[in-house]
């Protein structure tokens, strides 16, 4: 039996609130959402969209950049224990993430949770803007799609079996392609999934995906 490994986006899955949109509102001066939109209509791909938002944000202190999330760090409910299943039975448990890494650390370790694998841009701040730097290549290739999908791509050719966790758009690629599907109930990938016909489940916390784990 293929070994299994869960693959999780954060902002707004693992997280309750969209931390990088947050962010990008506050210290990106400019129109960053027109990305957004160009992804959407397939002028640029994921990986571009969210180097070019970034390269927006003027500010180059990370504590200035923490302290405007620092009261928004909840998690969704059970993802804790959701994690010590996972760990537990000997699977993969891994964050891919969009966001900024030091925030996605600084809310992990806001929480008390240690040796979370997460895969995500680092991050270089200056006074010019932000500069992406891609996660480790032998993990993923960054800068051509949607490194998200790539990772999933990555773990079945090593013969992993992939549930896939997500709610937006940056989650279409990799849901596509994953053995398993959980959308958040009443995001955008729930209503992806629903429209294209794609085999999903929706959850409003971990306990629901554990449940399911542990039946199967």
């Amino acid at each position: 039996m293929n070994k299994l490994t869960v693959v999780s986006d954060f902002d707004g899955t693992i997280s309750l609130h969209e931390l990088g949109e947050i962010i990008l509102k506050k210290f990106a001066p400019d129109d960053w959402e027109k990305f957004y939109s160009q992804m959407i209509r397939g002028n640029l791909s994921f990986d571009e969209c969210i180097t070019k938002q970034y390269s927006l944000i003027c500010e180059k202190n990370r504590e200035k950049i923490i302290n405007s999330i620092k009261d928004k760090c909840d998690l969704r409910k059970g993802f804790r224990n959701f994690v010590d299943l996972v760990n537990d039975n000997n699977n993969q448990f891994v964050i891919v993430s969009g966001g900024l890494d030091f925030i996605v650390d600084y809310c992990l370790q806001g929480n008390d949770l240690s040796n979370v694998q997460c895969v995500a841009p680092r991050i270089k701040l200056d006074g010019r803007g932000a500069t992406l730097l891609p996660p480790n290549r032998a993990i993923v290739n960054f800068g051509r799609s949607n490194f998200k999908m790539d990772l999933v791509v990555r773990l079945k050719l090593s013969d992993r079996k992939v549930l896939y966790i997500g709610n937006g758009v940056s989650d279409f690629a990799p849901a596509s392609i994953a053995d398993m599907v959980f959308a958040v109930k009443g995001s955008t990938l729930e209503k992806k999934c629903r429209n294209d016909g794609m085999a999903y489940r929706s959850f409003n916390n971990f306990e629901e995906v554990k449940n399911f784990i542990i039946s199967s």
